[in-house]
């Protein structure tokens, strides 16, 4: 998105998240239990580990409290190198802590985030379009989601993601393959990324939404927003209705450059929660383009 449009979205008013209920935390100051590394398809395995701020490979101060994780990636997990062109592995998944297959709905809209650490200095190889993404999905009751060879449980349909590319100075963050960005981050730091799942209205059958926002890390949902938008959800030619909207269902890092931040990433405060607010009417909508367990790599897209 350009800077003008960028400045429009935000005048047309931002999705502000008001936390409710809290479905799931994980700050990392006890363990980090919860995430699971991708193993057995990469060479060599992810892995994740609890850093207390300033050490670790990266050095870096928690976005909250006093430890955050680093988490590895496991090259050529998602894609194989061919040619020239290098391969992509995965840092690994969260399903919020879910023993149910779909997690109930809440009852109210929801919102799934995470707390990556940008540094803006980071480059790609050439002719790479995005050093990583953060995929999200929740849970959906559909039917065709929880047939033997349906989904798992998880609303395909409602799969977005946040596209982050590098250039030494900045990173330009764009939405399920828009050619422009939602957001331009300059300045290195933690940025909090929350997808936002919501029914559209009362009528049953009509699409569900996903609002995607970019904010500021302080705690458990209360960071200030930066940029956002919502999209339909109707992924990859799946949809997800209002009626079937379930729980929370994962959070995912693919896509991620063999070698990109020499195979490591800082994440902080995983976590979902219910909101009080449901999505400005007037935020800019579009239609969306667009794991449990062996899903995820059923679901790898060409990078």
């Amino acid at each position: 998105m350009s800077k003008i449009l960028t400045i429009l979205v935000i005048g047309m008013g931002l999705a502000i998240v008001c936390p409710g209920t809290n479905l799931y935390f994980q700050g990392f100051e006890t363990d980090t239990s919860g995430w699971i590394p991708d193993t057995g398809v990469g060479s060599p395995d992810g892995t994740i580990t609890q850093v207390a701020s300033g050490g670790g490979s990266l050095g870096l101060t928690a976005a909250d409290g006093s430890y955050y994780a680093e988490v590895t990636n496991s090259p050529n997990s998602y894609q194989a190198p061919s040619g020239s062109f290098p391969g992509f592995g995965t840092g690994g998944f969260s399903f919020f802590g879910n023993s149910t297959d779909p997690a109930p709905y809440p009852g109210s809209p929801f919102v799934q985030s995470i707390d990556v650490y940008i540094d803006t200095s980071l480059t790609m190889d050439p002719g790479v379009q995005q050093g990583f993404w953060i995929d999200d999905s929740p849970s959906s009751t559909d039917p065709a989601d929880n047939t033997p060879m349906g989904n798992g449980g998880i609303g395909f349909g409602a799969e977005h993601n946040f596209r982050l590319a590098y250039n030494g100075t900045s990173v330009a963050i764009t939405l399920d393959g828009e050619s422009v960005p939602l957001y331009t981050v300059t300045s290195s730091g933690w940025y909090d990324f929350e997808f936002l799942y919501s029914q559209s209205d009362a009528n049953p059958t009509d699409l569900s939404n996903t609002t995607l926002t970019i904010a500021t890390p302080n705690g458990p949902g209360n960071g200030i927003p930066l940029a956002s938008q919502t999209l339909t959800n109707d992924a990859d030619g799946e949809t997800l209705e209002n009626q079937y909207l379930a729980g929370p269902g994962y959070t995912w890092l693919p896509v991620w450059q063999d070698g990109f931040s020499n195979n490591v990433l800082g994440i902080d405060d995983v976590q979902a929660f219910t909101s009080s607010v449901t999505p400005e009417p007037a935020t800019l909508s579009l239609m969306g383009v667009g794991l449990l367990g062996l899903a995820l790599a059923a679901r790898k897209r060409k990078a």
